[in-house]
């Protein structure tokens, strides 16, 4: 996926979410970067703004919007970057989704998710709702295919640490530990 110059995110079209986010740091790009696209899929209340933004920023060539896919998986291994622009999350799961199709992530550091989830060698985490930091680091893995390919293959491989067979045996010791700090005594 790394050769494929196109960007993907994945969210509802609330402003949570931040997808108008993404819009502005692109618009902020796209004009050198014509050759690139970026797929937005979701749904939501801010659809006719994430519209209007498409337009002011003359992306109407480069952005596609579309509706929630079945098959999202098949849409990331198409996709090159993935771009979680979020101003809030509980765990990003689509993170570990993209990582798991090999895709470098570019993340805005909103409270819970990204961090705990990229390393410097998955993806780029920029201050929240720094809209230039996330475009520059959007550009930085642009301008860079070997960047991209190095970060989806160690996207893939780092993934792994959130398999089943490798947190449960974690939740188990926890919980273990919690029942013999408590002398047995569950509640």
């Amino acid at each position: 996926p790394c050769h494929n110059k196109r960007i993907i995110a994945v969210g509802s079209f609330t402003p949570a979410k931040g997808m108008d986010q993404l819009l502005h740091a692109f618009g902020k790009i796209a004009h050198k970067h014509t050759d690139w696209l970026l797929d937005i899929y979701g749904s939501g209340q801010d659809y006719n703004l994430l519209l209007h933004l498409i337009n002011k920023y003359n992306l109407t060539n480069q952005v596609k919007l579309h509706k929630p896919s079945a098959d999202i998986a098949e849409k990331l291994t198409d996709s090159a970057i993935y771009a979680f622009p979020s101003r809030s999350d509980g765990f990003g799961l689509v993170i570990t989704e993209a990582l798991e199709c090999g895709l470098p992530t570019v993340a805005m550091d909103c409270e819970c998710g990204p961090r705990e989830i990229l390393t410097p060698e998955t993806g780029i985490v920029v201050p929240d709702k720094d809209i230039d930091a996330f475009a520059h680091a959007l550009e930085t893995l642009m301008n860079d295919e070997y960047l991209r390919c190095r970060m989806g293959q160690a996207a893939q491989a780092d993934v792994k640490r959130f398999y089943p067979e490798n947190i449960m045996p974690q939740w188990l010791d926890l919980f273990n530990s919690l029942i013999k700090n408590n002398n047995g005594k569950v509640g």
